[in-house]
């Protein structure tokens, strides 16, 4: 790896933005409650499946409305960070890591030596962080600008 790649590859990495967790809404009782609205039948599939996607979509507008009204760029960092998921990903577009709730939950034990704890989450980690010099990562500049 030449100088030049090594240094812009340091640069992104000190300006990486860490999100973790799960979305907001999984904290608000109110924006679950919202989910408990949407009519669900025991009997069509496919209609609820039609109903969820279609309550999804909505919801994904309203925030987009909100936010050019409001004239404001909201960066949610737990954006794509489904709450079931364990999981640990980048996301080349905003450089961004994120790291879900569950996996911190899944992975440290603490009836296992911090050595391999702390271990697995750096290789996990790591692996993540290389795909800034992947194929697709290094069409990103450091603010995720393609």
């Amino acid at each position: 790896m030449s100088d030049g790649v090594k240094s812009k590859a340091n640069e992104k990495i000190k300006l990486m933005k860490l999100g973790i967790g799960f979305p907001q809404d999984v904290r608000d009782d109110n924006q679950m409650d919202n989910w408990l609205t949407t009519e669900i039948s025991r009997k069509d599939y496919f209609e609820n499946t039609l109903r969820l996607n279609r309550f999804s979509v909505d919801k994904q507008m309203e925030k987009l409305f909100i936010n050019k009204i409001n004239n404001n760029i909201n960066v949610n960092l737990e954006r794509g960070v489904n709450p079931a998921d364990i999981i640990i990903k980048y996301r080349g577009e905003d450089n961004t890591l994120l790291i879900s709730n569950l996996i911190i939950n899944g992975l440290y034990r603490e009836d296992v030596p911090m050595s391999l704890n702390f271990g697995s989450f750096g290789v996990l980690i790591s692996e993540q962080m290389l795909n800034i010099l992947s194929e697709v990562g290094r069409l990103y500049d450091e603010n995720g600008v393609y």
